[in-house]
């Protein structure tokens, strides 16, 4: 056992091929969004392990097959598993490979001059180098390929690794120079030996593990606390639009109550100072009754809200729901459809110069459509996973279209943009469709979504 362990090679494995297309998932996962699941990327990748090969047979001609086929399989890996432009995947899989030759002509150069300075290096350490000079290699590569996917990541607005995770890496590349030196000084055993490369192997394996643990399972579970927190978040809203609406209710009582008080003042009135006062207490009482009249108590309350946000941000907001009240939409999806699509609206209007938004509703081909449209003077940031939050900070920032596009998965409905660059001007469809079942509604609010 220990012979064959000695005379395998670590940095022509199948074992080190597979970890290293491990790295080419972490960084591209940092720069675009996963097309394919896990299951299917991890397929892709053992499709280029194990027809690397065959792939360098045939660009033998070329002179450098194995670094043009690991070129190539990255490019695939790219385009096929992750949501990514050609020429971005182009550029991420040249990087990647020219960063992976750099680092082993690097361990090749370090271990030489190690050499140099310790003629029995080659003696002690026989039967081990070749694995720690191909471990260190290896982790090198996934230090530079993640610090430099998490400056994109950071550019572009995304998730980045946290840095004491990065610094895992880090670490391990300086440990095992470092060690090898150490022990080089003096002779070792051949189990010593093989127990140096093996630990070196591992060391390399656990780095990129643990960011791959990572990766699938701590952010993961961090997407479901932050969404499961905008889900309580909606619920919160849609309660102040209930508590709204009793407190309108009340003042609607009060201002008829009011109203005929004053009416039976007119009468029995022969003043016309008392009738000019009278006029101005009805034209205050009429602002404390609710502006919009749909028939839908939940969208009234809703349009009321931002009717008042608006006035107080002196923004022009004009709306028509007469034709369509979105009867049809339970008022939780109601918040979270249209409470996201006024917010976005809102937030660009204010920010451009000439401050208005608009909100219409219509029935076409047996779909209820809301269309918002707001004046905005800078354009849209499009990612590649779609529309990207401008807003500052991390909190719910992105979850709004997430959250409108799945609720209208329920009523087999969509949305799409579209942005005029000449009038600075921005407009949101959105189609939605009738409610499944009810075996859809009881999954959705039973379960708590």
């Amino acid at each position: 056992m220990v012979e064959s362990f000695l005379t395998w090679n670590f940095s022509t494995s199948p074992l080190l091929a597979a970890l290293e297309l491990v790295v080419a998932y972490l960084f591209f996962s940092r720069v675009a969004k996963q097309r394919l699941p896990n299951w299917g990327v991890l397929l892709v990748g053992l499709a280029g392990v194990l027809g690397q090969g065959q792939l360098v047979v045939t660009l033998y001609d070329t002179g450098e097959p194995w670094v043009i086929s690991y070129a190539l399989i990255l490019l695939a890996l790219g385009l096929v598993s992750f949501h990514i432009k050609v020429w971005t995947a182009a550029l991420s899989a040249l990087f990647l490979t020219a960063v992976r030759m750099g680092m082993f002509l690097a361990a090749y150069e370090a271990y030489t001059w190690l050499y140099q300075k310790n003629p029995y290096y080659s003696y002690t350490l026989d039967g081990c180098a070749q694995e720690m000079k191909t471990a260190a290699a290896f982790v090198g590569y996934l230090l530079c390929a993640l610090v430099v996917a998490n400056l994109i990541a950071w550019g572009r607005k995304r998730r980045t690794l946290p840095l004491p995770l990065l610094a895992l890496p880090g670490v391990v590349l300086v440990s095992v120079p470092i060690a090898a030196v150490w022990l080089g000084r003096e002779y070792l055993q051949r189990e010593q030996r093989q127990a140096l490369a093996l630990g070196s192997i591992l060391l390399a394996g656990v780095s990129v593990l643990s960011i791959l643990a990572y990766q699938l399972l701590w952010e993961q579970k961090r997407e479901q606390i932050l969404e499961r927190q905008k889900e309580e978040q909606l619920r919160m809203e849609q309660s102040y639009y209930e508590i709204l609406e009793r407190q309108n209710q009340q003042l609607r009582s009060y201002a008829h109550d009011a109203k005929n008080h004053l009416e039976a003042i007119r009468n029995l009135n022969q003043d016309p100072k008392v009738e000019e006062y009278i006029a101005q207490m009805e034209q205050q009482l009429q602002a404390y009754t609710r502006r919009c009249h749909s028939g839908n108590r939940a969208l009234d309350v809703m349009v009321d809200k931002y009717v008042t946000a608006c006035e107080l941000k002196h923004i022009d907001f004009t709306y028509d729901v007469q034709l369509c009240n979105l009867e049809g939409v339970e008022d939780y999806d109601l918040v979270a459809i249209l409470g996201n699509l006024l917010d976005n609206a809102l937030t660009a209007a204010e920010a451009s110069q000439e401050r208005w938004m608009e909100l219409a509703t219509a029935q076409r081909n047996g779909y209820q459509v809301v269309v918002v449209e707001n004046s905005c003077d800078l354009p849209p940031v499009v990612g590649e996973e779609g529309l990207r939050s401008t807003k500052e900070g991390e909190g719910f920032h992105g979850f709004g279209l997430k959250s409108v596009a799945k609720t209208l998965k329920r009523y087999q409905g969509d949305f799409q943009w579209d942005y005029d660059k000449e009038k600075r001007h921005f407009s949101m469809t959105v189609m939605i469709g009738p409610w499944e079942t009810g075996s859809e509604r009881k999954r959705a609010y039973g379960t708590g979504i």
